[in-house]
């Protein structure tokens, strides 16, 4: 997947849209999707972005979801932010989303599906993100 994303020109066509201010993207059932580089250098620089509601459920071979939790992460202007990541059975962590969205004080809407992520056992930075959010 990471070359099929490259090849669509994801990356550089979300990079170029500077004044979006939401966004829906439904990757969802990408069989060879094992990381999320590609799509995180995509997202990194939609600074105006209010919402954003990513969809990667089913994506089996998703291991890792570091890169577009850091892209996440600096999205200062995002108030909501729908992650849609059930039966991602390989994916092991999502510590650095937690640390992520707890610098996003913006955020005033929260919802993350993460069931059937059967790899998944440590919860403890997603809910200490969290819990440094004031506006939810």
């Amino acid at each position: 997947m990471k070359g099929l994303v490259s090849q669509m020109g994801l990356p550089e066509a979300l990079a170029a849209d500077v004044w979006r201010t939401r966004l829906s993207l439904d990757l969802s059932r990408c069989a060879a999707m094992a990381d999320t580089a590609e799509l995180a250098r995509g997202l990194a620089g939609l600074r105006s972005l209010a919402k954003l509601s990513l969809f990667l459920g089913s994506c089996r071979k998703l291991e890792s979801i570091d890169a577009v939790s850091d892209s996440i992460s600096r999205l200062s202007s995002l108030e909501e932010l729908d992650l849609h990541l059930g039966c991602c059975d390989q994916l092991r962590r999502v510590d650095r989303l937690g640390v992520g969205i707890g610098k996003l004080q913006s955020l005033k809407r929260v919802s993350i599906h993460l069931e059937g992520c059967s790899a998944l056992t440590d919860f403890s930075e997603l809910r200490r993100g969290l819990s440094q959010l004031s506006g939810l």
